[in-house]
């Protein structure tokens, strides 16, 4: 038989094989099906490393408060943060995470470990970005790592694995974010359903309502502004309208002053680190040090190294994000430049800077517009270099988690002084 009958049988025996496997390879090539298949991937890769349910789940018991009618926490236990009004003890964190337990706690009560929601809430996650960052125009392969980044190689996977209600504030704030950019962007938007879905983020975490430049620019493109944004707005007061009576019920103002009535926890015995009360300018440095400087520890065992707890810097344990200050200039990246910087400011005036964290665990509040600037950015040049630099996110966010929920190696060193701690951040 020669060499051109073999050839010729070969490539029609490959044609029939693809023609035969076509319907299962055009849904496998589905967007849909591939999100599904990324949140399958992030389950798998975050069970392992869950947090047990010793964890602070204060929305468990707000959650089992309010399926008995009440707002109030009854006899909270003592790693619960609550707030004291009156003699009765609420959850001083804003309220819309505990929708997502609501079902799990009315089967299986105050058991229930919330590190399992704050799993999966963060897999539902992975598969909504995926579809959002094709509906800003990047192609599927690109969407793929762009995804891949945010849920591996940034705080975002070792936040979600921890499982306490602080946490799952985060998670709960981008996924409503991520949501309501699906709803602003793209070719067909809905201006309602984004303007309620980042009220429910602001109802999440308080910080993520100064992203509203994103939202409002977004629907600035659109052919009729006035009415999407009176929609956007309309969207967004239903939400806060509702969190109205939620406030006055339990302080009788319709305000949320829940923290004011809070206790002050303090990570160390230096009175610096709140002297001024919870919001100051004066502590912007603490911050910078650990956005910008803040190094790992040295430890006695393999891997020799390991997080501090209370802070290490953003872009050393998430390069990736360097590509954000390399994004095009246009209307959807102006408004997420502008979102990001505006959450940031009230988030380094806080006088925490995020213990018990990997990373900046504030950042979340504006990773979501981070990753819409890394995404058009590597949109123009997607090469070996930015592979790498996701990889290497990939790899350094492992070592977080693996070191700290694998290995029980926990490091949580304040620095004594905001001047100690600006040197050390520096290497001084």
């Amino acid at each position: 038989m020669s060499d051109e009958t073999l050839a010729a049988r070969w490539s029609s025996g490959k044609t029939r094989i693809l023609e035969a496997n076509r319907p299962i390879l055009k849904v496998a090539s589905d967007s849909r099906v591939l999100a599904v298949l990324l949140a399958l991937l992030v389950l798998a890769a975050y069970l392992p490393f869950r947090a047990s349910e010793d964890n602070v789940q204060q929305y468990v018991y707000l959650a089992d408060a309010l399926l008995h009618g009440r707002l109030d926490i009854e006899d909270p236990p003592s790693n619960v943060e609550v707030s004291e009004f009156e003699g009765r003890y609420y959850v001083y964190h804003p309220p819309a995470p505990v929708i997502f337990l609501l079902p799990a706690v009315a089967i299986f009560g105050t058991d229930f470990n919330q590190a399992f929601v704050n799993i999966g809430l963060a897999a539902v996650t992975a598969a909504l970005t995926f579809l959002t960052l094709q509906r800003l125009g990047l192609d599927k392969r690109l969407s793929f790592w762009v995804t891949a980044l945010l849920m591996f190689g940034t705080t975002f996977w070792f936040t979600s694995v921890s499982g306490g209600s602080s946490y799952l504030s985060h998670i709960t704030a981008v996924f409503f974010l991520m949501l309501a950019v699906y709803f602003s962007v793209g070719t067909k938007r809905y201006a309602l359903l984004a303007g309620i879905c980042f009220a429910l983020a602001t109802l999440s975490r308080n910080t993520t309502m100064f992203a509203f430049p994103f939202f409002a620019l977004a629907f600035l493109q659109t052919e009729q502004r006035p009415r999407n944004l009176l929609l956007l707005a309309i969207g967004a007061a239903l939400p806060l309208a509702a969190s109205v009576p939620y406030n006055y019920l339990r302080f009788e103002n319709i305000l949320d002053v829940s923290y004011l009535y809070s206790p002050t926890y303090i990570l160390t015995d230096d009175p610096a680190w709140i002297d001024k009360g919870r919001f100051d300018l004066s502590y912007i440095q603490r911050h910078i040090v650990a956005i910008l400087f803040s190094p790992p520890e040295p430890i006695d065992k393999f891997p020799y190294f390991a997080p501090n707890l209370v802070g290490m810097g953003l872009f050393l344990t998430t390069p990736a994000l360097l590509y954000a200050f390399r994004a095009p200039f246009g209307p959807i990246t102006v408004g997420a430049a502008l979102a990001a910087i505006f959450v940031l400011v009230p988030n380094i005036t806080f006088w925490a800077t995020g213990w018990y964290q990997f990373g900046y665990r504030y950042s979340l509040d504006f990773t979501p517009f981070l990753l819409i600037l890394v995404a058009k950015a590597m949109q123009k040049e997607f090469g070996n270099v930015e592979r790498g630099a996701i990889i290497l996110s990939i790899l350094i966010n492992f070592w977080g988690v693996w070191v700290v929920h694998h290995m029980g190696t926990v490091i949580a060193d304040a620095p004594s002084s905001l001047t100690e701690s600006l040197s050390a951040g520096l290497g001084l």
